[in-house]
């Protein structure tokens, strides 16, 4: 499980990405040591699924939860990206959280 310290964000425009694989956005994560660990990419939800390369994690999700997913990176901490070998998925999220701390959801 990695902790994420940073993260960039890219919008594409036009025809789509140089690789046209229907990527819109892009956010990169980035460790304490500002090293890159992740990518997650919003793209059509039919073409979704993870993936890792060497010791960085692609995670590929619908164009529709870009607008949680930066709300989670603004307003939480710590936030980790993990990745399952055995089942061949990844996830983003946060630590624990305390219950009852009056934060907007922003939905």
């Amino acid at each position: 499980m990695t902790q994420i310290f940073h993260y960039t964000v890219r919008f594409w425009g036009g025809s789509g990405t140089p690789d046209d694989d229907k990527v819109r956005a892009s956010i990169y994560l980035f460790d304490g040591n500002n090293h890159l660990k992740g990518r997650l990419d919003f793209k059509p939800a039919e073409l979704c699924g993870p993936d890792q390369n060497g010791s960085m994690i692609s995670m590929e999700l619908p164009e529709n939860l870009m607008n949680s997913v930066l709300l989670t990176l603004q307003e939480e901490k710590p936030v980790h990206l993990y990745w399952q070998a055995k089942a061949g998925s990844a996830f983003f999220g946060t630590g624990q959280e305390p219950v009852g701390e009056n934060e907007p959801i922003g939905f």
